[in-house]
């Protein structure tokens, strides 16, 4: 068998062996690859009365585990990382615009930004005239 003929074959095989993984694996996606996270519930933004309560929540799917980090005019809020944030007798500096991150081995996805108003005024503290 002449040099020629056996690259012939050879590339004859390969060939075959190319057509029987065509299309590429990578479609549809494997079951062992993550699946990023998609959000299903946005967070929403409202007034809330300066003393009140008030929670954002996000929903996501994808692969677990699923990671949260809440932000607060694209700063960090420490230690937020779950799927609601909670905000405990507001005042008037947590006024804002806020997001959630939810990542996973798969990718990461940003929520809407939603704006947190505050109404109402700080009470001062002593006696209040009549």
């Amino acid at each position: 068998m002449g040099t020629s003929q056996k690259a012939s074959y050879e590339t004859a095989a390969s060939n075959a062996i190319y057509t029987q993984i065509d299309p590429p694996v990578v479609s549809p996606p494997l079951p062992w690859s993550p699946v990023p996270p998609t959000i299903t519930v946005q967070p929403v933004g409202g007034i809330v009365i300066v003393g009140s309560d008030y929670t954002f929540n996000v929903a996501a799917t994808g692969t677990s585990p699923l990671s949260y980090q809440w932000y607060k005019n694209s700063t960090t809020i420490t230690g937020e990382t779950n799927t609601s944030y909670t905000i405990v007798s507001a005042s008037l500096n947590n006024g804002g615009t806020y997001n959630a991150v939810v990542s996973n081995a798969g990718g990461v996805v940003t929520s809407n930004s939603v704006t947190l108003t505050i109404s109402g005024s700080t009470p001062i503290s002593g006696s209040i005239p009549i």
